[in-house]
């Protein structure tokens, strides 16, 4: 009878952003909808607008909510230097040295916040408490797995 080996599990480190932020973000996008679809609505039924017009706003909505669930709400670094990005829409993996730049915010006296990553052909983006101890140690492991990471806006943060 064969017996399977088990392979010793790779330490990572996890962050995942407060899920209040996440709601509180998701709730504002519903409402900013909510109200635009209203608005706009009302507008068009009394202007008897065309449906072209209809569509281009309908397009800019639905393509806000596509992007804003592609925001990430997790990150996921392993010790052999795998990164894994999750959000509503995808899970984004990827080595080490496709991260080129991590920057954080513009305006450093806000906690909460987003920190972007620059891929080799997109950006994502991560929901975040920028003073966390969790994402210093995610930061941390991503930059000695990546020397050539560079980091910005993100002095105080590790």
């Amino acid at each position: 009878m064969k017996t399977k080996l088990k392979s010793p599990k790779k330490r990572s480190y996890i962050y995942e952003a407060p899920v209040a932020f996440v709601v509180v973000f998701y709730a504002l996008i519903a409402a900013w909808s909510g109200v635009s679809v209203y608005l706009i609505g009302t507008k068009a039924l009394v202007a008897n607008w065309p449906l072209g017009q209809l569509a281009m706003v309908g397009f800019v909505i639905a393509y806000t909510w596509y992007w804003c669930l592609g925001i990430s709400y997790r990150i996921e670094v392993s010790e052999d230097g795998g990164i894994e990005l999750r959000s509503f829409r995808r899970v984004l993996r990827l080595d080490p040295g496709d991260v080129t730049v991590v920057e954080g915010p513009r305006l450093s006296f806000i906690p909460t916040v987003f920190v972007r990553f620059r891929l080799a052909r997109e950006k994502a983006y991560l929901f975040c408490v920028i003073t966390s101890g969790d994402l210093s140690e995610v930061l941390r492991l991503m930059h000695r797995n990546n020397r050539d990471l560079s980091f910005k806006g993100l002095a105080g943060a590790f």
